[in-house]
């Protein structure tokens, strides 16, 4: 059994009592912070968030969040919704990051258990009786972009047109911001 988990900050994942994991499991963990850089800023601190809410849940109800409980699971997602009245969306998220830290961790995914399953189904199925609707982002019509590139055309600001461009590339390429700004010139063929 492990005695310690090193390089674990407190900042990084809940504290976790290591009689309940074995070095193989730590290790593991170790190396998932270590590779933080393979997931996107945003990704990577709403995963935090995630075990960080589910570690002090754990720690208020004296459950361990790691290796977690299937029944421990099914009880905070109905926490989540219940009681601090979460989206639907935000509990399935809460669901599949838990998975995800027991598989980088080697273990078994406990949102997989036939209870926890019933229990999402459960919250699915209230939250469409009781009314609950989906948050839609706003389109950004072709209009909407012609008042852009008019306010922005011109511009001597470099980051000005250079968001002008991304915008543009972006509107008539379907491509995330994330992905033109990785475009480069030989990746463009004029024909």
């Amino acid at each position: 059994m492990a005695t310690e988990i090193k390089q674990v900050k407190k900042n990084d994942l809940p504290s976790i009592d290591v009689k309940d994991i074995d070095d193989r499991v730590a290790d593991k963990l170790r190396r998932f912070i270590a590779d933080k850089n393979a997931f996107a800023k945003n990704t990577w601190d709403q995963m935090l968030s995630v075990l960080r809410s589910w570690g002090t849940w754990c720690d208020a109800q004296g459950k361990t969040w790691l290796p977690a409980d299937p029944d421990d699971v099914r009880e905070y997602l109905f926490y989540l919704k219940n009681d601090l009245k979460r989206a639907t969306s935000t509990v399935a998220q809460h669901k599949y990051l838990i998975n995800k830290i027991h598989v980088e961790a080697g273990l078994p995914r406990p949102g997989d258990d036939l209870s926890v399953r019933r229990g999402m189904r459960s919250i699915r199925r209230t939250s469409v009786l009781d009314g609950e609707q989906v948050g839609q982002a706003i389109p950004f019509h072709y209009e909407d972009l012609k008042k852009v590139a008019t306010l922005w055309h011109g511009s001597k600001s470099l980051k000005i047109r250079r968001n002008l461009a991304f915008i543009g590339i972006a509107y008539n390429t379907l491509l995330r911001i994330a992905e033109v700004s990785r475009l480069r010139v030989r990746d463009i063929h004029f024909s």
